[in-house]
């Protein structure tokens, strides 16, 4: 049980108490809030959000400059573009990543993730609760004619 050294703007760090408005807890440390409400934790210090991003809590980058793909710091080669997928950093307008599984995006096709894979929507169907890609069928778009019938009368 601690005391509210500082009213309702009182925290907990571990076992010390601090300033919420003032101060962060990073890494069971207590640290002055010098950015502001920039101030965003990266292991036991202070960092500034408005530019800089941390790491596998660990390693600060440049935001506009770096991507952090699954604790590895990333140059953007592809600018805005780039994304992670696992580890690897790819230009999202060219690739898709599915479930860690980097594909070729079909310029002709608009692509969707379906678990690991990747299908078309347009002819085909992802169903969710079972492995891999179904196709689905497409619907017969030339209209059934009375010529069709094979002489055979209906039972009614």
């Amino acid at each position: 049980m601690q005391v509210r050294e500082h009213g309702w703007n009182t925290s907990c760090c571990g076992t010390e108490t601090f300033n919420y408005r003032t101060h962060r807890c990073c890494a069971l440390t207590i640290v002055e809030k010098i950015h502001g409400s920039y101030s965003y934790c990266c292991g036991d210090s202070v960092i500034n959000g408005k530019y800089y991003a941390c790491c596998d809590d660990k390693k600060v980058y440049h935001k506009s400059l770096y991507r952090c793909c699954d604790g590895y710091v990333r140059q953007r080669v592809f600018g805005t573009n780039s994304r992670c997928c696992g580890t690897t950093l790819y230009d999202y307008r060219e690739s898709r990543c599915c479930n860690g599984v980097l594909h070729c995006k079909d310029s002709k096709k608009t692509t969707y993730c379906c678990g690991s894979d990747i299908y078309s929507y347009s002819d085909e169907i992802c169903c969710r609760d079972c492995p891999g890609v179904f196709l689905a069928p497409l619907p017969d778009k030339t209209p059934r004619s009375s010529d069709d019938d094979d002489g055979e009368d209906e039972e009614e």
